[in-house]
């Protein structure tokens, strides 16, 4: 992310519940209402995997399949070499 000082919204504090569902999908859906609630603003870059897996206190894994289901949904775009992005909103082109 730019500027390191949104890292705290990924903590485990802030999204996990016990008996809510499995960690990958709390993750997703805490993102997911972070970026429609402009929290996570478009261009914005997530932490990288490894790091954003120290910040969630939870797998690479975890990280992957809750990343890979934003992807899937057009919420976050994921550049090579260069890490994953908030989509503006709006239709794709």
């Amino acid at each position: 992310m730019d500027g390191q000082n949104n890292t705290d919204i990924f903590a485990p504090d802030q999204w996990f519940k016990q008996g809510h569902g499995p960690r990958y999908r709390q993750l997703y859906r805490h993102i997911t209402d972070a970026i429609l609630s402009g929290d996570l603003a478009a261009e914005t870059q997530l932490p990288p995997e490894r790091d954003l897996a120290a910040l969630a206190d939870v797998s690479r894994v975890t990280v992957r399949k809750a990343v890979s289901q934003l992807v899937t949904d057009g919420l976050v775009e994921q550049r090579r070499g260069a890490g994953s992005f908030i989509r503006p909103a709006g239709p794709r082109l």
